[in-house]
């Protein structure tokens, strides 16, 4: 259809026009209608465009609803990125064991350098912090033990402690005198000591038998764990050792310090000094703590036999007399018939008596014969 035609047939659609006059008449009586009847026509309105201020209301209404929900939306996503990110983060970094993966057994470590320790730890997803102590068990700078220790568990990213040996510490070696032997083997291995060899020790005898007396090295020194230490138990047994030639005085306290049981035996005799020791029983060896010993002593004889002269020259009797312990005088001469003149002939006391030391024997020398040779 052309231009044209429309026009026509809007002009036709429109009503008759109206008379200005009449027009006027009925504004004037402000009919209610007037403003129907002096509204454009309808084809007018249709053609007239919508209010450009109405349009501009409607515009910014739709954009305003179009901002709040691109905010609701940028809102909710953020809220989901946040979510997410918390799930990795506990997933992967959390330090909450709970939030782990499953539990890792603590491996076994033990003779590991540091690099090998750290290389096993990092497999399993742990971490190590390393520390020294000293062991005899294990080389310096290999693992001795871990915290926790092995077969417990722990959750990846935790850190375990590593002990390191810094190889064997210093000890003091214990003082076990008076123990049983038992009980000095237990303190020296409690100690981190090895024990040797346990020795009898003859030194000690005022310790019963199979009582510890001590330790070499002695008691109270240091040593390295593990050192070796010699074990002293007392054997209940003493080397007796030979006392004859010493005084009584210095036999005694010998044998005294060796825990003996001593027997005095004096006898006189002139063929030692007085006090001497001159024989003693058991002989030197072995023997038990507490056995008995006998040593003979010396002692200045008090009496003596008075030896026979009879015979002699004054000379030789005088001095076979004092050299017994005598002393000496001299009576009237004898007549003899079997005893020289000048001879000793009689004596008093008698030989074979026994006389006190320094007590006098008095002899009596020869004159001859009795008889006097009968003439020619």
């Amino acid at each position: 259809m052309s231009d044209g035609s429309a026009a026509d047939q809007m002009t036709q659609a429109m009503p008759p026009v109206v008379d200005t006059a009449a027009t006027e008449v009925m504004a004037a009586q402000a009919s209610p209608w007037a403003a129907v009847a002096t509204a454009p026509p309808a084809a007018e309105m249709i053609a007239q465009p919508l209010d450009p201020s109405l349009d501009d209301e409607d515009d910014e209404h739709r954009k305003g609803k179009h901002r709040s929900y691109w905010l609701l939306g940028g809102a909710a996503i953020a809220a989901l990125l946040i979510v997410l990110a918390l799930f990795m983060f506990t997933r992967n970094g959390s330090t909450d064991p709970n939030a782990s993966a499953s539990p890792v057994p603590i491996p076994d470590l033990t003779g590991l350098t540091q690099p090998q320790a750290t290389s096993v730890l990092t497999a399993l997803g742990l971490t190590g912090t390393f520390q020294d102590e000293a062991s005899s068990d294990q080389p310096v700078g290999l693992v001795t033990r871990t915290e926790p220790p092995i077969g417990d568990t722990a959750h990846k990213g935790d850190s375990i402690i590593v002990f390191l040996s810094s190889g064997p510490g210093e000890v003091t070696i214990p003082d076990v005198s008076g123990m049983s032997k038992a009980d000095a083997i237990a303190a020296l291995t409690a100690a981190n000591l090895v024990i040797s060899s346990v020795t009898p020790d003859d030194t000690h005898p005022e310790i019963n038998k199979d009582i510890a007396t001590g330790t070499d090295p002695a008691a109270g020194l240091q040593a390295a764990a593990g050192d070796p230490v010699v074990l002293l138990i007392a054997s209940g047994q003493v080397d007796l050792p030979d006392v004859t030639g010493s005084t009584e005085d210095d036999a005694r306290t010998t044998l005294g310090d060796l825990g003996l049981t001593i027997t005095t035996k004096r006898v006189e005799t002139s063929a030692h000094p007085d006090g001497q020791v001159y024989k003693q029983s058991p002989a030197p060896g072995r023997v038990a703590v507490g056995s008995a010993v006998t040593i003979t002593v010396a002692q200045t004889p008090t009496t003596a036999k008075v030896p026979n002269v009879i015979g002699m020259t004054q000379a030789d009797a005088t001095a076979a007399l004092i050299d017994a312990g005598f002393k000496v005088t001299v009576g009237a001469s004898q007549p003899s018939d079997t005893v020289a003149s000048g001879s000793i002939a009689a004596q008093s006391p008698d030989a074979g008596i026994n006389l006190g030391i320094g007590q006098p024997v008095k002899i009596f020398p020869s004159s001859g014969s009795s008889t006097a040779a009968p003439g020619p």
